[in-house]
């Protein structure tokens, strides 16, 4: 019986936001509570969304988690939310306009788990993902924390979720080098995710940082 499992570990690190006008404040960047339903989705919900944004995207630099920049922040963007990307592990700081009255959500720290469909029986798929700590990343990660604009999140581990099972479908040159049109179903992921409420015109700064994260 064949067989792939594939794991990916992103850690979101020293964004920063440039947007427009005046300058925003802390008491303008609230952060949704992790048990709400921001614009009609939990957060393990938005989570899906948010690998499937990622993971739509080409694998070379005008893939957001690949871009060092921030010039391809607005690839794939669409509707009151955008999503910024993490990296695989190095830092970096990127700039990136994001249109008004438009909400943020990103991943701190954030792993997924794919089968490629088809290689075994969706029960035997669904037990492997599913088995297991509840929110595992939270037993790879430790002292996180997040600052937007000097707003600070001083409790990030209720933001610890596991997503709601869903499938990618990859397209060409893709992150894991797999054919294009691989259909990755189910995939699961576990992180701390933040979603930021629409910020004043004006400019920020985003960071996040994670003194720990073992693979």
């Amino acid at each position: 019986m064949n067989r792939c499992a594939l794991k990916l570990i992103l850690a979101f690190a020293l964004l920063g936001l440039t947007l427009t006008a005046t300058d925003a404040t802390a008491e303008n960047v609230p952060v949704f509570p992790p048990g709400d339903h921001p614009y009609g989705h939990t957060y393990p919900e938005w989570a899906a969304t948010w690998w499937r944004w990622a993971l739509s995207q080409p694998g070379g630099k005008e893939n957001p988690i690949i871009d060092p920049t921030g010039a391809s922040c607005a690839n794939g963007q669409e509707g009151n939310v955008w999503f910024l990307a993490g990296t695989s592990g190095t830092a970096v700081t990127r700039s990136c306009t994001v249109p008004p009255e438009t909400a943020l959500l990103f991943p701190i720290v954030n792993q997924i788990t794919c089968e490629i469909r088809d290689t075994h029986p969706p029960k035997q798929q669904t037990e492997q993902l599913v088995d297991g700590p509840r929110c595992p990343i939270a037993q790879l990660a430790s002292e996180l924390s997040a600052t937007i604009d000097n707003f600070s999140v001083s409790n990030i581990g209720p933001y610890c979720e596991e997503s709601v099972e869903f499938e990618v479908v990859l397209p060409e040159h893709n992150l894991f080098r797999l054919p294009a049109k691989t259909v990755l179903d189910p995939c699961s992921d576990s992180g701390y995710y933040l979603m930021v409420r629409p910020l004043l015109p004006g400019k920020c700064c985003c960071r996040t940082s994670s003194t720990e994260i073992e693979a």
